[in-house]
């Protein structure tokens, strides 16, 4: 019974993982920096997906689970969400900390807390809903954006890393 169990888990994980990586992307462009003060007016904005787009160019979009924009400061990313109809779910701001070389310590099996530790400032929106997301996402100081998959207890299934292009 264990057996069928850890296999059924196995393939749940394996096919969770494979949806993240295939419909994960994303494409930062340094060129597109905005100061702080631009930054926060962003962030008030309740422009629509598409309005948005127009009328600010983003630093960068991702596309995982929601449609996000990024807008990049010296020191901070906001990240704006929206649903698969383009309205506005959320906006958050983001302080950029750590580089990605702390990031390479973390291996399957570690908690959160040892994540939460190296990024304190990271996106763990699943430890503050309802919600049932599986994952915490982190933007480096130099160019990464990494998604980190968890299981049932909080340790780590996977990470995702992606180089600014």
């Amino acid at each position: 019974m264990k057996k069928v169990v850890i296999i059924v888990l196995l393939i749940t994980i394996t096919l969770s993982i494979t949806v993240v990586k295939k419909y994960m992307k994303k494409e930062i462009k340094k060129s597109l920096m905005y100061d702080e003060k631009e930054i926060a007016e962003l962030k008030e904005t309740n422009y629509d997906y598409d309005e948005m787009i127009k009328k600010f160019k983003p630093s960068f979009t991702i596309f995982f689970k929601t449609k996000k924009i990024g807008y990049c400061s010296k020191e901070k990313i906001l990240i704006i969400d929206y649903d698969s109809n383009g309205e506005k779910i959320a906006s958050n701001l983001f302080k950029i900390s750590v580089p990605y070389v702390n990031f390479k310590r973390i291996k399957q099996g570690d908690n959160i807390k040892k994540i939460m530790e190296i990024d304190p400032n990271g996106d763990y929106l699943l430890l503050y809903t309802g919600v049932r997301i599986n994952y915490s996402q982190h933007y480096t100081e130099d160019g990464y954006y990494i998604i980190i998959l968890y299981d049932d207890n909080f340790n780590v299934n996977d990470i995702i890393v992606q180089k600014e292009s």
